[in-house]
């Protein structure tokens, strides 16, 4: 058995340790006293996606034969302004309303519908596309827009009024550059489903495409930034669009450059 002081000469010396280390400690990780207050955890420093990019249009609680509000419409390659309505319509994907576009233009003429406020640099954007014709013809196209700066430069991805031809446009001061195109086989289905996702890995780039769930596309290319969304038709296309959804993916770009070696 050890003696009584050098026991209590121990506990001395091991209080002196504690209490050295304390007065050293980082104020990060002390123990606060029963009797000072507890200060609140600093939030993690981490980037925070802007709510209000995670957006639907419906169009349901807009005015019927009216624009939708936010919106700016735009008409390329023809004369006269483009017609973009809000139409009641008990067979819209979502009733009681849907867009509508309904003044077809020449062969080389667009149109475009662009949302007013909002910008995405890499995204997930779906809509829901009824296809028809102006006069029985089928040689329009109706789609998507996204990375527009404006009304002339922009990616767009379409379907021709068939249902059968997609492709992936890079529009640039007005002119078209086809970047991929395919033939599909859409589903027997009276409202389509049209997908695009413009995602990178590392210093890659790509334009993804997806129609009624199948990919049918993912193309590279890295020309414009981040930009606006919207809708667009293309020659004698009077389309009818509902539930356009838009979503922010988060960049997996590197934080900094390769190394020089």
């Amino acid at each position: 058995m050890k003696p009584l002081g050098a026991t209590v000469l121990q506990v001395r010396v091991v209080c002196i340790v504690i209490a050295i280390a304390v007065s050293i400690m980082p104020d990060s990780v002390r123990v606060a006293r029963a009797d000072e207050p507890i200060a609140a955890a600093s939030p993690p420093s981490q980037f925070q996606v802007p709510f209000e990019l995670f957006k639907t249009w419906n169009f349901d609680k807009e005015k019927a034969e009216q624009m939708p509000a936010g919106f700016s419409s735009f008409r390329v390659g023809s004369a006269g302004a483009p017609i973009w309505v809000v139409t009641q319509d008990p067979h819209a994907q979502t009733p009681p309303n849907l867009l509508k576009q309904s003044a077809p233009c020449s062969t080389d003429c667009s149109q475009v519908l662009l949302v007013d406020a909002l910008q995405y640099e890499y995204l997930d954007l779906i809509v829901r596309v009824r296809l028809s014709t102006a006069l029985g013809e089928a040689n329009g196209e109706a789609g998507v827009v996204f990375a527009a700066g404006d009304h002339q430069n922009y990616y767009a991805v379409t379907i021709d009024l068939s249902g059968k031809n997609m492709q992936v446009m890079r529009v640039q001061e007005g002119k078209a550059t086809t970047l991929a195109h395919s033939v599909v086989t859409p589903k027997q289905v009276v409202w389509h489903l049209l997908r695009a996702r413009r995602n990178t890995i590392m210093s890659k780039e790509y334009i993804e495409v997806f129609f009624d769930g199948t990919q049918i596309f993912s193309v590279e290319d890295k020309t414009f930034g981040p930009g606006r969304i919207g809708l667009i038709t293309r020659g004698a296309a009077t389309a009818e669009f509902d539930n356009l959804t838009a979503a922010p993916l988060y960049s997996q770009k590197p934080l900094s450059g390769p190394a020089a070696y």
